[in-house]
């Protein structure tokens, strides 16, 4: 009998798009799955609309929060209730993508099931169009790797390689399709929900290995990101993405390395601010002071330090 696989996809304000992934999470090629929707109190109504659609049917479940309770604690919910249904097998996704291989639970479980010490497995992940690859390898790389590719990426203009031929062992994979073995949660706990999203991946993964558990890409293909929204400085997938950076350091390496990450997120910061000074913006500038302040605060939490600013 084919292991029992759990699909859990975090849902907020998903309209349409949200209707259309479950639909082709249906039509994947695995008969033994199971589809956990989580809806962090969506204000369009579409988790509400979920449940209703899917009310008694065995293979999709819609969970309802009473409030938004961020991505990985939403992940948490989900995988709670996976473990509790006894799947051995847990993919975490994202609904704003495209199926472009429906046997890719097929592929992943049997990779899988080879050694019992595979705990996360990441396929190929292409953005905006098939064949461009995303980071599908996520390396939570030095602070002069960091300014290498920053280098290499923004002056030089060069992109970076992804040559995915066969299986790779590596630190972690890229979170928008991912597959774990729910043993893994079991021995070493859930998502962090202090990260809320940005770095989860880069958390479990390394979390994962030192339990003694590997993790890989594989060369399958599997699903096309398409990303929408508007990602500007000021905003808060900015702020964690800058903050999880530092947090992550601080949590795997040392205050030093985290101290490095802090300066380098200070001085762009900073730099922003200056050019809208500049510039004599003053609605920019009053939320780029803002996102100064509250950024300088949070990292201080991170360091267990008291900091009271008056910017």
């Amino acid at each position: 009998m084919q292991p029992k696989v759990s699909i859990i996809v975090i849902n907020y304000n998903g309209g349409n798009e949200v209707f259309r992934f479950i639909d082709s999470l249906i039509d994947l090629k695995y008969r033994n799955k199971h589809i956990i929707i989580v809806d962090n109190a969506s204000k369009d109504n579409s988790g509400i609309n979920l449940k209703k659609d899917w009310k008694g049917n065995s293979l999709i479940e819609v969970l309802l929060n009473n409030k938004n309770v961020g991505y990985t604690a939403g992940c948490n919910i989900g995988i709670e209730r996976a473990v509790s249904c006894n799947s051995k097998y847990i993919v975490i996704t994202n609904y704003d993508v495209e199926i472009i291989n429906y046997k890719i639970i097929q592929q992943m479980v049997d990779f899988m099931e080879t050694t019992p010490k595979i705990g996360i497995a990441g396929p190929k992940v292409y953005i905006n169009k098939n064949g461009e690859i995303q980071n599908t390898v996520i390396v939570f790389t030095t602070l002069l790797g960091y300014i290498v590719d920053w280098i290499r990426g923004n002056i030089l203009k060069t992109k970076k390689s992804y040559r995915i031929e066969k299986p790779i062992e590596v630190d972690a994979v890229n979170g928008v399709f991912a597959m774990y073995r729910a043993q893994v949660f079991k021995e070493i706990g859930l998502f962090d929900p202090y990260l809320n999203m940005y770095g989860d991946e880069i958390d479990i993964g390394f979390r994962a290995k030192k339990d003694g558990w590997s993790v890989w890409v594989l060369p399958f293909q599997s699903i096309i990101h398409k990303p929408s929204g508007n990602y500007e400085f000021f905003e808060v997938r900015n702020f964690l993405s800058k903050r999880n950076k530092i947090y992550l350091a601080n949590k795997f390496y040392s205050k030093i390395t985290s101290f490095c990450w802090f300066m380098l997120a200070l001085l762009n910061i900073i730099a922003r601010i200056v050019v809208l000074e500049c510039k004599d913006d003053v609605g920019k500038l009053k939320k780029g002071k803002k996102f100064l302040r509250k950024f300088v605060k949070e990292v201080f939490k991170i360091w267990k330090c008291d900091l009271t600013l008056n910017l």
